[in-house]
């Protein structure tokens, strides 16, 4: 906004065009689905910081969101991936908290889905070693939830990743695909 450019305008028309033409989509909750899930997605390596995007499902739509740039400057893929794995459970009990409160059904624990199986591995067996030892936080956070019972890291394909929507700019029909995804229709 400070110095708009052509490109940014542009952008801005793209974004108003899609939000015009598909105001007759809404989120549908489905009853038979009292299933609680999140998909959790980082993008590393093409810029000094990462993208980390979760989404959280309740009755198969989306009741939470999240895409916004990491404030730290990861050392790999495992590391960027757990720090949005990490935020994604830090949503997550925010979640917890209101459906409790709200007295809503669901399941503990809730499988958070990654694409990272390092992430994965990190996350379910003890014991910091010298890859890991400059994430703890993170990394202790996501198995403080999984040790906990709250949550549980389950690796996921990433064609099947409905978070990648947060984090990358994806072709149109798997935009789509995960655009339906997170609506449920």
């Amino acid at each position: 906004m400070q110095s708009p450019s052509r490109a940014a305008y542009d952008a801005s028309i793209a974004v108003l065009s899609y939000l015009d033409n598909t105001k007759e989509l809404g989120i549908t909750f489905d009853d038979n689905k009292l299933l609680l899930e999140v998909y959790t997605d980082a993008l590393w390596l093409l810029s000094p910081k990462p993208f980390a995007g979760h989404v959280i499902r309740y009755c198969g739509a989306t009741i939470s969101y999240s895409a916004r740039e990491l404030k730290i400057i990861p050392q790999s893929t495992a590391e960027a991936e757990t720090a949005a794995y990490a935020n994604a459970a830090k949503d997550l009990r925010f979640v917890l908290n209101v459906l409790h409160f709200l007295e809503g059904k669901y399941e503990t624990p809730v499988k958070i889905m990654c694409d990272n199986s390092a992430t994965v591995s990190t996350i379910m067996k003890p014991g910091v070693t010298g890859r890991t030892k400059h994430y703890t936080n993170w990394l202790w956070f996501g198995r403080k939830q999984f040790l906990d019972k709250v949550s549980v890291p389950v690796w996921v394909l990433t064609n099947n990743q409905t978070a990648e929507a947060m984090t990358k700019a994806l072709g149109k029909d798997k935009f789509i695909a995960f655009r339906n995804a997170m609506l449920n229709i």
